[in-house]
């Protein structure tokens, strides 16, 4: 039987009951990581900047601010990679009574023997080929007189990249929760039954994500506050659709 929204929110709520603490710890953790590794990036760009254009060409120096930034982006993308498995890991030990602990947010990086490092980086590579377009255009829009052209097909493959995200989005987007519950896994395996879990509940799951937008609203008005008791929430009620999907495939 499907699950209607509030049904899955009131579920989340009760399952963090006594466990924010160690919800809100592990956000700020993983937050504050990634700040370091951010502050970590930004100052090898300048390091690499006074390094490898020490002459002050300013077109070579944009384009070293742009090639490092993106090498910097994909940094920061692989980490990612490996922090959400733990991340989900975490949230599903709570929404099915186990014991969640805070070292749960490590378990990507040393589980299944590194599998999630070559997946990160399969990941990484991915997105760095559809960010390699954009890349070049802005080097180009930064040394050409000629504007419209580039900056009309940047605008075109942005929005074709959003719509094309958001289908792939509701098609295999539960593939890292997949392989957080069956680490036995492949990748393969965990984006077909993400594909299969999926079919039928796109719009489900994208109505289910739009229903936070006012609490996104507040959480932009108390400048990022409301965060620490919204993210909890919205990952805990998406690991409860994962698991509702999961019980349909079994009726």
């Amino acid at each position: 039987m499907k699950e209607s929204r509030r049904s899955l929110k009131l579920k989340a709520r009760r399952a963090l009951l006594g466990k924010y603490p160690a919800a809100v710890g592990i956000y700020i953790v993983t937050g504050m990581m990634g700040m370091f590794l951010m502050t970590f990036i930004c100052a090898g760009i300048i390091l690499g900047l006074g390094i490898l254009f020490p002459a002050q060409n300013e077109e070579m120096e944009l384009f070293g601010i742009l090639g490092l930034f993106f090498l910097g982006m994909m940094i920061l993308t692989w980490f990612m990679c490996l922090v959400i498995p733990g991340y989900l890991r975490f949230y599903l030990n709570i929404c099915q009574g186990g014991q969640a602990r805070f070292t749960d947010m490590f378990w990507g990086f040393g589980s299944c023997g590194g599998k999630f490092w070559g997946i990160g980086l399969m990941l990484t590579l991915f997105f760095a080929l559809l960010m390699t377009p954009e890349a070049v255009l802005l080097c180009v829009l930064a040394v050409t007189e000629e504007v419209l052209f580039p900056a009309v097909f940047l605008m075109g493959y942005n929005v074709c990249l959003t719509i094309a995200g958001i289908y792939v989005a509701l098609t295999y987007g539960q593939f890292y929760l997949i392989l957080a519950d069956n680490p036995e896994m492949t990748l393969y395996q965990a984006l077909a039954e993400s594909r299969r879990l999926m079919r039928g509940n796109r719009w489900r799951h994208f109505v289910l994500g739009l229903s936070f937008l006012g609490w996104l609203l507040i959480a932009y008005i108390t400048f990022g506050w409301a965060m620490l008791w919204l993210v909890p929430y919205m990952m805990s009620t998406n690991v409860y659709f994962y698991l509702n999907l999961k019980e349909l495939c079994r009726e």
